[in-house]
C-alpha cells in the first residue's frame, strides 16, 4: 500500500461520518484511491496510526 492509500484507508476507517476528498492527476492515482474504499485497518494498525502504539503491528499478506 502507498502513503495516501493508508492515509485514505486511515480516514475512512474513523468512526464518524467522514467523506475526504481526495484529488489525482491520473488515471493510475484513481485507481489507487479506490483501492482504499476495500481496505479495512485493524485494531491495532488505527491504534498505532492514531499513535498509541509505540510498534508498528504486523499485517498479514493476504488481508484487507
Amino acid at each position: 500500500m502507498t502513503i495516501p492509500q493508508i492515509a485514505l484507508a486511515y480516514v475512512l476507517n474513523q468512526p464518524l461520518n467522514i467523506f475526504p476528498l481526495v484529488g489525482a492527476r491520473s488515471g493510475d492515482e484513481i485507481t489507487a484511491n479506490l483501492q482504499s474504499l476495500d481496505t479495512k485497518l485493524s485494531q491495532n494498525e488505527m491504534a498505532w496510526l492514531d499513535l498509541k502504539l509505540s510498534r508498528k503491528p504486523t499485517r498479514s499478506k493476504g488481508g484487507k
